[in-house]
C-alpha cells in the first residue's frame, strides 16, 4: 500500500522538467505524465507520475542558490542537501583531498569528498548540523546499511558518485550543496521563511521518487506503509455507518499532565481518530525535559536521577524504566548504570556485552593480544563461516593437546594436523595469514577504534553481516558500530591523559571489568531498559525516554518511508507508559560510528505545550556560553518535516575557552598553537615538537595557555 504526504509540497508555479526536456508548471503536471528523474551517478531518465497531490498551506521556505535558482516549498518538503568537504570554502569539494579526521588527526585520503558531511563552521548555528560520516571505510563498502543504521539517509545522485542526505526544507542551511539538473552541485545562498498565497503541489514518482524542480533535484512525498494499516480503524465508520463507537478515554494509570502531553503529540497525526484521554488521578508533576551535552552526560543524568529517587525513598528500582528507540543506544547507559552500582535488566533484548557479535569481536581482540587463549580462538576461527567445521577444529585441538603446543601454533602449520583435508588446510592458512597481519598491526599500538574497524573488515565479519541483508543483521552491525564508539572513547580518554600508555590489553581489561560487574544480581529489584517497541502494554511509575532527537526519534528512516505518524504513535505509547513521573532527554551531540554528530531536539518535544513541562538546557563543556537554542517549533498540526525550526537570526557565538592562534602547552606534546575550534568543546592544536595536529576535548585534556 502506498500513500502520499500532503505536508510535503512545492509552491504553484514551480517548473518541473519533463522527460522531453521541456518545462511545465507543477500545477499543470498530471498523473501519467513522464518527468525527468535522477537515477544515480549523474544519469537522468524518464519516470512516470503516478499521482499529483494538491494542498493549501500558508507557510513556506524559500531556498535561493548561488546560480540564481530559487525553490519554494513547505517546511516539511524533503530535499537532497548537505555540507560537502570544505577545502576551499563552504560547499566546495576537491578530488583526492587530504583531510584530518578523528581525535588523532590522522591524514586520510578521500577520493570522493562528498561522502564527508561536514558541520557548519560555527558551533552553534541554530544547533543544526548533519551527521558526520567521516572517513569510515565501512561507509564506502557496497551494500553498507550505515546510512540507515547511523541516523542519516543518503542519495547517491551526483555525477561524481557523490551523495547528499535527505533534508527537510526547514533544516536546509546556507552553504549546503544541492544536486542540480546536470548531476552537479549548486550551493545554497540563503534560506528564508515566506508566506504562501497559492496552492502547493507534490508529485508521486514511480521507482526513483525524485524529480527536477526549478533546476534542482528534489525528493517526492511517496511513503510506503508496512504492517498494520491504520485505515482499518479510520474507515470503519464509513464501512459500517450504523456501528456505535465507544471511546475508552478514561485512563486509570497516568496523571493528567502525562495524558495531556500524549494528547498534544498524537493530535499532530492526520491518520488518527479524535480521542482525548482523561483521569481522576490528579494533574501531577510537569514533564521534565532535559537537554544534555552528549550521550554520556545523558546517561550520567539518568543514572544520577535514578539514584536520587532511590535515596529519597518511596521508589524501588523495579518501578523505574528507561526507553530508547534502538538497542544500540543502550550501551552508554548500561556502562554508566554499572559504574553507578545500579543493577538493571534488558527486556526484549540482550545486555550489550552479551550479544553474540560483541562477544565475537572481543574474542578476536583477545586472540590478537593473547594467541594462547584457546577459548577465544575456537570462537572466532569459523566466524564468519570459512569452511572450518567441528571435525577439523577437533583434530587441530587434538594435535595441540598431544604435542603440547598452543592452538595458534598448530593452526599456523595446518599441514601437520593428521587427517586434515586439503580445503580445511587452505581455510586455516587464509585465516592465519589474516590474523598474523593483524597481530603485526597490534604491535604498532594503533588507536583501538582503528584496529577494531580494520579487524572487522579484514576478517570478513562485517561483509558477512552485510551479505545477509536482514533487519537482524543490520541491528548486529549497529551494535558493532557502538563497540567502535566504545573504543573511540577509550582512545580519546587515553590521549587526554599524558600519564597513560594506552594498549589493546588495557582496553580489554576495562571491557572485562564492565561486563563482569554487569553480571551481579540483586534481590531488591532491577531498573528496566527496553526499546519503545517493547514498551507496549507495560507501565511504570517513573519513565525516562532518552535520545529524543531528530534522526534518532523519530528515526531518520521515518522521513522517507512514511513512518513518521507511526513514530509519533510510538512516542504516544512511550509517554503513556509513565504513571507518575516522565523524563524526556536529548543530547546536543552524539557519537555515531566513532564520529561526533550534532542534532536538534525531536519534533515530538516541540509538540508538548510549555505549560506541561519543566525544561532545562545544559551549557556544553569546553565552549563557554555557547548553547543551541530552539526559539520556535514546527507548527501544530504538521505531520511531516524535519523537526524544530529556528528564527531567521541564530544565536551568535560566544567566546570559547580557547581562541584561534592562541599559544598553549601540553605536558606530553609540548608547546603548540590553536588552529581550530569545533563543536562539543573540541580544540585543534598543532604541536611544534613533531608538527602533529591533534584534536582534544578542551575540558578533559591537560592543556594550558602560555
Amino acid at each position: 500500500m502506498v500513500v502520499g504526504d500532503d505536508a510535503q509540497c512545492l509552491a504553484a508555479g514551480t517548473l518541473v522538467t519533463m522527460a522531453d526536456g521541456s518545462l511545465r508548471a507543477i500545477e499543470d503536471v498530471a498523473g501519467g505524465d513522464s518527468v525527468l528523474s535522477a537515477r544515480g551517478g549523474g544519469s537522468f531518465g524518464p519516470a512516470s507520475v503516478t499521482r499529483v497531490h494538491r494542498s493549501v498551506r500558508s507557510d513556506g521556505v524559500a531556498i535561493t542558490l548561488r546560480s540564481g535558482r530559487r525553490l519554494v516549498s513547505t517546511p516539511e518538503h524533503t530535499h537532497f542537501a548537505g555540507f560537502l568537504a570544505e577545502p576551499e570554502g563552504a560547499g566546495s569539494a576537491r578530488v583526492q583531498n587530504v583531510a584530518r579526521l578523528g581525535h588523532r588527526g590522522r591524514r586520510v585520503h578521500i577520493s570522493t569528498p562528498e561522502m564527508l558531511m561536514c558541520t557548519q563552521p560555527e558551533p552553534n548555528e541554530g544547533g543544526v548540523t548533519f551527521r558526520t560520516l567521516g572517513a569510515r571505510p565501512a561507509v564506502r563498502r557496497r551494500g553498507d546499511p550505515a546510512a540507515d543504521a547511523g541516523h542519516l539517509r543518503l542519495a547517491r545522485l551526483g555525477a561524481d558518485g557523490g551523495a547528499l542526505p535527505f533534508t527537510p526544507a526547514v533544516l536546509v542551511r546556507p552553504g549546503m550543496a544541492m544536486f542540480d539538473e546536470h548531476g552537479g552541485y549548486d550551493v545554497v545562498e540563503s534560506v528564508e521563511r515566506v508566506e504562501l498565497d497559492a496552492p502547493v503541489y507534490d508529485l508521486d514518482i514511480s521507482r526513483t521518487h525524485n524529480f527536477i524542480a526549478n533546476g534542482i533535484v528534489t525528493h517526492n512525498s511517496i511513503y510506503g506503509f508496512r504492517g498494520a494499516d491504520i485505515r482499518n480503524i479510520l474507515e470503519f465508520e464509513d464501512t459500517f455507518p450504523d456501528a456505535h463507537v465507544v471511546k475508552l478515554e478514561q485512563n486509570y494509570r497516568s496523571t493528567q499532565t502525562i495524558l495531556d502531553a500524549a494528547n498534544a503529540v498524537i493530535r499532530n497525526n492526520r491518520g488518527q481518530k479524535p480521542k482525548s484521554l482523561w483521569t481522576e488521578l490528579g494533574q501531577g508533576d510537569p514533564i521534565r525535559i532535559r537537554e544534555l551535552e552528549d550521550e554520556h552526560a545523558e546517561a550520567r543524568f539518568v543514572t544520577g536521577e535514578i539514584q536520587r529517587l532511590l535515596d529519597d525513598g518511596g521508589v524501588s528500582r523495579a518501578e523505574v524504566a528507561v526507553f530508547y528507540r534502538t538497542n544500540a543506544q543502550s550501551r552508554v547507559l548500561q556502562d554508566t548504570l554499572v559504574r553507578g552500582d545500579i543493577p538493571y535488566q534488558v527486556i526484549g533484548g540482550t545486555k550489550f556485552y552479551e550479544r553474540a557479535e560483541i562477544k565475537d569481536a572481543i574474542a578476536y581482540l583477545i586472540t590478537l593480544v593473547n594467541p594462547q587463549d584457546a577459548g577465544a580462538f575456537t570462537r572466532i576461527v569459523n566466524s564468519p563461516r570459512r569452511g572450518i567445521g567441528a571435525t577439523s577444529l577437533s583434530r587441530l585441538l587434538a594435535l595441540s593437546n598431544t604435542i603440547g603446543i598452543s592452538i595458534w601454533d598448530a593452526a599456523s602449520d595446518p599441514e601437520q594436523v593428521p587427517g586434515l583435508g586439503g580445503p580445511a588446510v587452505k581455510a586455516f592458512k587464509r585465516f592465519m595469514a589474516t590474523m598474523h597481519v593483524l597481530r603485526e598491526r597490534v604491535e604498532s599500538n594503533p588507536p583501538i577504534a582503528e584496529l577494531l574497524k580494520e579487524m572487522l573488515q579484514e576478517t570478513g565479519y562485517l561483509e558477512a553481516l552485510e551479505a545477509e541483508r536482514t533487519i537482524e543483521a543490520q541491528g548486529r552491525i549497529e551494535n558493532l558500530e557502538e563497540l567502535i564508539n566504545v573504543a573511540a572513547e577509550y582512545d580519546a580518554a587515553a590521549e587526554a591523559d599524558a600519564t597513560r600508555q594506552p594498549s589493546l590489553a588495557e582496553f580489554l581489561e576495562q571491557v572485562a571489568l564492565i561486563s563482569d560487574a554487569d553480571e551481579r544480581t540483586d534481590d531488591e529489584g532491577l531498573v528496566t531498559l527496553m526499546t519503545l517497541h517493547n514498551a507496549k502494554g507495560l507501565e511504570y511509575p517513573i519513565v525516562f525516554m532518552i535520545g529524543c532527537e531528530e534522526g534518532v526519534f523519530p528515526h531518520s528512516r521515518a522521513l522517507d518511508e512514511g513512518g513518521l505518524e507511526e513514530e509519533r504513535r510510538l512516542c504516544y505509547v512511550g509517554i503513556t507508559r509513565a504513571q507518575r513521573d516522565l523524563y524526556l532527554t536529548y543530547a546536543r551531540t552524539r557519537n555515531v560510528f566513532g564520529a561526533r554528530s550534532f542534532g536538534a531536539p525531536s519534533r515530538f518535544i516541540g509538540e508538548i505545550p510549555d505549560e506541561l513541562t519543566d525544561r532545562e538546557e545544559q551549557q556544553p563543556r569546553g565552549l563557554a556560553g555557547v548553547r543551541a537554542r530552539a526559539t520556535s517549533w514546527v507548527s501544530a498540526g504538521s505531520s511531516g518535516g524535519g523537526g524544530p525550526s529556528w528564527d531567521a537570526d541564530p544565536p551568535s557565538s560566544a567566546t570559547p575557552a580557547f581562541r584561534m592562534g592562541e599559544d598553549v602547552t601540553h605536558p606530553k606534546f609540548g608547546e603548540g598553537v590553536v588552529t581550530g575550534l569545533e563543536p562539543g568543546g573540541i580544540v585543534v592544536i598543532r604541536f611544534a615538537k613533531d608538527g602533529s595536529e591533534r584534536k582534544m576535548v578542551a575540558d578533559l585534556a591537560p592543556i594550558s595557555k602560555r
